[in-house]
């Protein structure tokens, strides 16, 4: 909200001041007349209007709170927010019902990192001029800052009633609509801001992360190569930029960018992040944990590095960066952001030393506030997954089951998440056939929206999804044989996968569901797709919900699924690795056992595990966590959970 402008003709602003005059509000009156002749200084209807309103008001008046009011205004545009905070509260003393003074109180304190001190005063200066669109739009942008998600659409979409054009609307109602996972709500905001003002900084960047977010990282790259184009020393767009591509696996190119803007990144703790995340991500560990060791010790209070280092890093009881997190967590009231970033730092950290108690009570609040930020819906999730079963039927199967691709390109691996799927990929990908592919968002993307709409598969184009879908592996590795897609939660669409490709590979991790349930309790995730990971009963709930679906899918596919059993894979690593191999129709390998040596970029939680050796500590894990996950337990133990999948045969 620095340096608002809006977009407004000469002749619309001269229309807007005259109705303000009708309206007794001669301040709101005198200010859009000034902005008018800022631009054209000899224009005769603006001086008209400025006469008009001194015959009206006394000119004493007038004067004071005009000259006041301007030197306020110069402060805003300058970027000097603690002066034009304190002019502006002073100015209130002397005239209380001035709208423009709150508007302007408020944008300071949004500037200030105060956004909740900024909303009574919108909220005052919406009271003295209920049509003052500017106010209500930064009313809307400040409880968007602050949480109040719901309450900042309902006061943006008002702001766009009243003015389509405005900007800095369409661009805080994509970021509003963004926070409730609401995509393609969030897209049409954006594109229209764009649509309105193709150069518009701040919706080329809000698009861009968003595209991101949604796994369309070309399309981000193209949006942030436009943004820069415009302003190529912006750097929160430059580090979104470098972290797209990276996102796209042009690693090498985003570290090239990196190294030749070695003077910014000293400036920049987003680019000194982004190079550790960067080390991290191709197996340089101890060089990203040095960078981030340095980071700390610059920015105590930058908690993303915690995060990143506590992933790659085993801490001691001794470590420097572990005595100073827990200090910060004690001692300083933090924001919701940093509740989350610093407590599943710590979480991790206690673990390591093997205090579970107080890990468990780091991850327990992180998980709240997390919660918290979130629009998940486990009835809705249940519905959809009901919905699945229904539709994705054998009597559709069996109706378009001659109707797929023959190709052996996509090996599938899915399953719950943290249940192995990246290590598996790391092992598959170790292979001279096979591409690692990482978590394709293409597929899980296109079905949740199609059962979140309930729309109709009768008008459903099978082959066009299936070459759109085969040119996602294209562009990943055109000439590959085989290119993995791990995005776990394709477990909900495999009677699909099977119609579009018969021939594809399918490998299902299963692990300890008590395991399997702590370790996503453990992790903040970025996307908001595992919206479910932060309750210990909707946790649960999921998980017996994926076992069911499960079910369906082996009564609908027996002996074409192989079930690969993390626990076991741990243990003999070789004999379940050539099980696989087989499975896949490859010949035998011995690298794929060295899977930790394999230098392709990991982006997932477990960014750190797959550059090590296989260890067995996290087998029972959850034990050390028993007395503080019953909740999660009785639920998982009620609906059978337990129960071995042999056992539990799909009928």
């Amino acid at each position: 909200m620095k340096n608002q402008k809006e977009l407004m003709t000469p002749k619309e602003l001269l229309l807007k001041a005259n109705k303000a005059i009708k309206a007794d509000n001669l301040i709101l009156a005198t200010e859009l007349f000034s902005k008018i002749l800022n631009q054209f200084p000899k224009h005769s209807a603006a001086k008209a209007g400025i006469n008009k309103i001194k015959k009206i008001s006394p000119i004493s008046l007038l004067s004071r709170v005009q000259d006041e009011l301007n030197i306020v205004i110069n402060a805003v545009q300058s970027g000097d927010f603690k002066t034009a905070l304190d002019l502006a509260q002073n100015l209130t003393v002397k005239d209380p019902n001035n709208a423009i003074v709150y508007n302007i109180i408020g944008i300071s304190y949004v500037n200030l990192q105060k956004p909740g001190k900024a909303i009574p005063n919108f909220k005052t200066a919406l009271r003295l001029n209920k049509k003052y669109n500017e106010a209500r739009c930064n009313l809307g942008s400040a409880l968007l800052l602050t949480g109040n998600t719901d309450e900042a659409i309902i006061q943006l979409e008002r702001t766009l009633e009243e003015n389509p054009k405005n900007l800095i609307a369409w661009n805080s109602l994509g970021n509003a609509k963004k926070s409730k996972n609401s995509v393609g709500e969030a897209k049409k905001a954006f594109k229209q801001a764009l649509f309105l003002d193709p150069s518009y900084l701040n919706a080329l960047n809000s698009y861009g992360v968003l595209l991101s977010q949604d796994g369309e990282y070309k399309k981000a790259i193209k949006q942030f190569e436009s943004a820069l184009e415009i302003s190529s020393t912006d750097m929160e767009i430059f580090t979104n930029y470098l972290n797209a591509l990276a996102a796209d696996d042009q690693t090498e190119k985003a570290m090239q960018l990196l190294k030749g803007s070695s003077g910014q990144i000293s400036r920049s703790p987003p680019l000194q992040l982004l190079m550790a995340e960067l080390q991290a991500r191709i197996g340089n560990l101890e060089e990203s944990i040095d960078l981030l060791t340095k980071l700390i010790r610059q920015e105590p209070n930058y908690f993303e590095a915690y995060h990143l280092l506590s992933s790659i890093h085993k801490f001691k009881e001794s470590d420097e960066i572990f005595i100073k997190m827990e200090k910060i967590y004690n001692t300083k009231i933090l924001n919701v952001n940093d509740t989350i970033q610093l407590g599943f730092s710590l979480g991790k950290a206690f673990h390591d030393i093997g205090e579970y108690d107080k890990a468990f009570y780091a991850y327990k609040r992180a998980n709240q506030s997390r919660r918290q930020e979130l629009n998940y819906d486990s009835n809705k999730f249940n519905k959809i997954i009901a919905d699945v079963k229904k539709t994705l039927n054998k009597k559709w199967i069996n109706n378009v089951k001659n109707l797929g691709d023959k190709s052996i390109k996509p090996i599938f691996i899915l399953g719950m998440t943290r249940s192995g799927t990246t290590l598996v990929e790391q092992i598959l990908s170790s292979h001279s056939k096979v591409t690692g592919g990482g978590e394709i968002p293409f597929l899980n993307r296109f079905c949740f929206k199609r059962f979140d709409n309930q729309a109709s598969w009768k008008d459903f184009n099978l082959n066009s999804f299936t070459i759109k879908y085969l040119e996602q592996l294209n562009l990943i590795d055109e000439h590959a044989p085989h290119v993995t897609d791990k995005m776990p939660l394709n477990f909900a669409w495999i009677g699909l996968i099977k119609a579009i490709l018969p021939n594809a590979k399918i490998i299902h991790l299963i692990r300890n569901p008590m395991d399997t349930c702590l370790s996503n309790y453990r992790n903040n995730f970025v996307s908001a797709g595992n919206g479910f990971a932060y309750d210990q009963k909707e946790l649960a709930n999921f998980y017996y919900q994926y076992r069911q679906l499960m079910h369906h899918w082996y009564s609908l596919f027996p002996n074409e699924i192989f079930r690969c059993d993390y626990d076991k894979l741990v243990s003999n690593q070789e004999d379940l690795s050539k099980s696989m191999i087989d499975y896949c129709n490859l010949s035998w390998e011995p690298g794929v056992l060295e899977f930790h040596k394999n230098k392709r970029t990991v982006q997932t939680a477990s960014i750190g595990q797959v550059r090590s050796k296989i260890y067995k500590s996290s087998v029972s894990g959850w034990e050390r966590y028993e007395k503080h996950l019953q909740p999660m337990y009785r639920i998982l133990d009620q609906t059978g959970c337990f129960e071995p999948w042999e056992i539990s045969s799909f009928n």
